[in-house]
């Protein structure tokens, strides 16, 4: 490997009663490797605003894609190691729509949610880990959930060593009451977005709020040259580009906004004015054979679990 490149590296160690000392079958390890890369890359979707039917973008997939570099005793681990980045090189590459570093902020934070899980019975998530991230948090929590305990932990080129114990029964258990948070998807390779509604104003500070997806109140630092287009806002939905302040949890406390302007209409909002209304009329099985024969029997629970994951590509 070339000496100047960055390149996450992560352990997974995989414990449980009757697990051979660095042994693991080809079943259990493509499963195990399969629900990891699908956890990574679905969250590297949410945090690009890739998200949708039909393949990730291709700059998603190199970004995120995972190699298995040894398997070793101490229960058994897992050694994977991210792709290969060269140091950025000079000139200005931050209008690049994705991170360079996209396998590093993904996996930190899936490793941040999967700690916050050990809080108690009302998790709060980190900032990043909406709705659709929890679900596919819970996908692989499922997919490990034979195992005793799972402890990940990785070197992050940008933030040093990070590392959680997991526990993937109670934390099934827990993950269904977990607080959400917003995603605040990157929009260049330094600057995200957050969307929400605009409700209060304080043009003298620069200081406005925003409501966001879950209700949350967050302050927004705007620019004296932003001011005025703000003010007019005021009232509507928003998307604010620029720079989340976290805290040591990663929860959001504020954003500095470097641009602003109307936001998009959250998915299952109704449009008016474009499509006529109608009833739907559903007709009911002509017996119960006949529903019969529209379903499928005898899939196994993994087989059944490969199958909604491949809808949610």
């Amino acid at each position: 490997m070339n000496k100047n490149s960055r390149r996450v590296r992560i352990e997974i160690r995989l414990g449980s009663e009757g697990l051979p000392e660095g042994e693991i079958s080809f079943d259990e390890i493509v499963r195990v490797a399969d629900h990891t890369q699908r956890l990574v890359r679905h969250l590297a979707r949410g945090l690009t605003d890739t998200r949708g039917p039909g393949p990730a973008p291709r700059e998603v997939v190199e970004g995120t894609r995972l190699f298995l570099v040894g398997v070793r005793q101490g229960s058994t681990i897992l050694e994977v190691a991210g792709p290969v980045h060269a140091e950025p090189p000079s000139g200005d590459s931050s209008r690049d729509p994705v991170p360079a570093n996209l396998d590093e902020i993904t996996i930190g934070l899936a490793i941040e949610a999967l700690r916050r899980l050990s809080d108690g019975e009302r998790p709060a998530m980190p900032a990043g880990i909406d709705a659709r991230a929890v679900e596919d948090i819970a996908v692989w929590l499922r997919g490990v959930r034979t195992y005793d305990f799972v402890s990940i932990g990785a070197v992050l080129p940008n933030e040093g060593q990070v590392e959680v114990n997991v526990v993937p029964r109670t934390a099934q258990r827990r993950i269904g009451s977990a607080v959400t948070a917003p995603v605040m998807p990157y929009v260049t390779m330094t600057d995200q977005a957050l969307d929400g509604q605009l409700y209060a104003v304080n043009l003298r500070s620069g200081i406005f709020r925003i409501e966001d997806a879950t209700g949350r109140s967050i302050r927004i630092d705007v620019p004296e040259s932003l001011r005025p287009r703000t003010a007019r806002l005021v009232g509507t939905r928003v998307r604010v580009i620029g720079k989340p302040n976290l805290d040591e949890r990663h929860h959001l406390t504020s954003f500095e906004a470097t641009d602003i302007g109307a936001g998009r209409v959250p998915a299952g909002i109704e449009q008016t004015g474009f499509y006529d209304l109608h009833e739907l009329a559903l007709k009911p099985p002509v017996s119960d054979d006949e529903l019969d024969s529209w379903g499928v029997s005898d899939l196994a629970e993994d087989e059944v679990e490969a199958f909604l994951a491949m809808l949610r590509e």
